[in-house]
């Protein structure tokens, strides 16, 4: 849980593209046990999908396509509903893979 209350201090996505972020955000998706924690950080991973470069976004490609399968698949419904946005995202850009 510290970790998940660290991450409300990380800044938004909106305002930065770094990253180094991505991984720690991406790991609380599929790890975390707060419901909370999990549902902030997939509405996190959508922000990446819809506002960062496609070339940051390709550098931790597994990463997120790992995040949205764990989101897809949580107990948590407002979870699943933002990872199934994610994932729409994630076939605009990647319609192949997203196929797969």
């Amino acid at each position: 849980m510290i970790v998940g209350s660290a991450l409300l201090n990380i800044p938004s996505p909106q305002c930065t593209q770094y990253s180094k972020m991505v991984p720690v955000i991406c790991d609380q998706v599929t790890k975390s046990k707060s419901a909370m924690c999990r549902r902030r950080c997939a509405e996190y991973v959508e922000l990446i999908w819809k506002l960062w470069e496609l070339s940051l976004i390709t550098k931790n490609l597994s990463t997120l396509e790992a995040s949205i399968k764990s989101g897809v698949n949580d107990a948590d419904s407002d979870t699943r509903t933002i990872s199934r946005q994610s994932f729409w995202l994630y076939h605009e850009h990647f319609p192949k893979n997203a196929e797969k």
